[in-house]
């Protein structure tokens, strides 16, 4: 394997790789000889300079677009202490890049709208209003923020804080932590600004970086998939129609984009799949209501939600509340919300043929770090570099990946997590069904992450006690090729509990998973209903055993699909 010494940022490992489409062998071409622009992410030691601004609840109401939040309502499991006989020794992290400027697409559109409203002639009777006038976008796009840094700064403190003991453990001696990232500049800036937050000023000698192309068609990788033929067709038929946020509404396509895309039933999937109709159920409403306080200006549903999306970009380009955000209601930004929802439960979730492919190798990556195996998988994973010890060790304490929100949403498919019935998830209703789990805010916000801890337990000792601390575990470090153990906090009480009541667990290895600061239930998962479910944990065997879809492939079958049309019928 070819590796370079890049920079004094980071010892980086750029391995541009030209593989086949399904890896199974690669010929190596050079590395490149420079790393991806660095945009300084914090200033001298590595700490931001300013904190982000408390945000009103509004902001856990922008699908995708909602920055990070913890997922405080989680999901029924509280998040304490493991019992006195169970430790964590190795943790895996999956994070989606900070808050970022709108994509090229997006912002191309809410400039549009305001250079629109900026070119008119209008009078406003609705002193709220008043905001639109002279109101000024230009904002760039695709970037990681000021805000995002610092966001990920926090996150990298805060994985420290709770996995300290694992973090010194693996970089003890010569032994690095393995970071794995694209070329992207958001997400390098990204997971540079988390290795100062985790590790210090000093993260570049503590780190090992794979930074691997992103989204190329000719190369493969778990963290941004560009080797999935059908998606991108489908992505090239999308960027034939005028860049909008709301592009399902009219569907004003580039003709000879048509007749290639319905080889495929392309054409035919995203008419009747994406959810279009609740793009028109909830905002020409929204349109109307703003329109009679306007004169001489009509804004259609497409301008109303380039406005909307204005809001989280403006908030956290100037790090405070954008004044457009408060043009609209809870309940419209729920619908909002709702909308990116359902566009990514169809687009990289169960609602459609390619939301479970994405995510396939990803998952047997984590199933062969959890048992200490070689990978197997022949759909996205990369076999240059899952089958060298320099890029993917089997027996390290920490990993830390960084994705996109596709590929965190699919992977979080793929596991089988999150999954509302069909009934659920759908535009034919009047208003979102608020108990639904498949939230965008709560799955994969600017910032968010999953943190996938494996955890051994001995047998248990013979007394059937342990003093409740209430508390998370805070990993401690052990001496070097010994498993790192976990203990609690000193903060406890005098009461003591039975092991019962705590979650004890007989002796094994478990998995738990931890999505945003909540943990998530895997007793939905078969082979996962046992002991510790309680707690959200599995057996580790029972965990792979319910990965065995993502072993079998999963839909990456799709993506060399002749008719995606099948996939609908066969769903129902």
């Amino acid at each position: 394997m070819v590796a370079t010494h890049l920079s004094s940022l980071a010892t980086t490992v750029l391995l541009l790789l030209h593989l086949v489409i399904p890896s199974h062998a690669a010929p190596i071409a050079s590395p490149s000889t420079s790393p991806p622009s660095v945009i300084p992410p914090v200033a001298v030691g590595g700490a931001p300079t300013t904190t982000n601004i408390p945000l009103p609840p509004i902001f856990r109401s922008m699908g995708g677009f909602s920055p990070y939040a913890k997922n405080s309502k989680g999901y029924g499991i509280e998040d304490v202490l493991l019992p006195d006989n169970c430790v964590v020794d190795q943790v895996t992290s999956l994070m989606r890049h900070g808050m970022r400027f709108a994509s090229t697409g997006t912002g191309k559109g809410i400039q549009a709208t305001f250079d629109r409203i900026g070119n008119s002639t209008y009078q406003v009777h609705d002193p709220n209003l008043d905001v639109l006038k002279g109101h000024v976008y230009g904002l760039p796009v695709e970037l990681l923020t000021d805000w995002g840094r610092r966001d990920l700064y926090d996150a990298g403190k805060m994985f420290a804080d709770r996995y300290d003991g694992l973090l010194k453990h693996q970089t003890t001696g010569t032994s690095k932590v393995l970071l794995r990232t694209t070329d992207q500049e958001r997400m390098h800036d990204s997971a540079l600004a988390f290795a100062y937050g985790s590790l210090g000023v000093d993260q570049e000698d503590k780190t090992r970086w794979v930074v691997v192309p992103d989204a190329s068609p000719t190369f493969n990788t778990t963290l941004a998939v560009g080797t999935c033929p059908v998606l991108n067709m489908i992505v090239e038929f999308s960027q034939s129609r005028p860049p909008s946020h709301l592009r399902d509404l009219s569907f004003p396509h580039h003709p000879s984009a048509i007749p290639k895309a319905d080889t495929l039933g392309i054409f035919t999937l995203l008419n009747n799949v994406i959810p279009s109709a609740w793009a028109t159920h909830y905002l020409t409403p929204i349109a109307t209501r703003l329109n009679a306080g306007l004169n001489n200006l009509t804004l259609t549903p497409t301008d109303v939600s380039n406005i909307m999306s204005s809001c989280p970009f403006e908030t956290a380009a100037h790090n405070h509340v954008s004044p457009t955000c408060g043009l609209f209601t809870e309940e419209e930004w729920e619908g909002y919300s709702y909308y990116q929802d359902l566009q990514q439960y169809v687009g990289s979730g169960y609602g459609g043929p390619l939301g479970r492919a994405w995510g396939v190798g990803w998952v047997n990556e984590l199933t062969a770090r959890l048992k200490g195996e070689q990978v197997r998988d022949r759909t996205s994973t990369n076999s240059t570099l899952d089958h060298d010890d320099l890029t993917f060790p089997l027996t390290d304490a920490v990993y830390l990946d960084f994705a996109h929100d596709t590929q965190f949403n699919s992977i979080l498919a793929t596991l089988g997590l999150v999954h509302d019935p069909s009934s659920v998830m759908t535009a034919d209703r009047p208003t979102p069904d608020p108990t639904r789990l498949w939230k965008t805010p709560n799955m994969a916000s600017m910032g968010g992450r999953l943190w996938v801890e494996r955890i051994v337990c001995s047998p248990s000792p013979p007394n059937n006690t342990t003093t409740n601390t209430n508390t998370t575990i805070v990993p401690v470090s052990t001496a070097p090729g010994k498993c790192p153990s976990a203990t609690t906090k000193t903060k406890t009480t005098t009461a003591a509990t039975t092991k019962s009541e705590m979650g004890s667990l007989t002796g094994g290895t478990y998995v738990r998973l931890v999505l945003n600061e909540a943990v998530l239930p895997l007793d939905g998962l078969a082979g996962c209903e046992g002991e510790g479910s309680e707690a959200g944990m599995c057996r580790l065997d029972g965990f792979v055993e319910a990965q065995r879809f993502a072993a079998e492939g999963g839909d990456w079958r799709n993506c060399y699909a002749t008719d995606l049309t099948v996939w609908q019928q066969e769903q129902k």
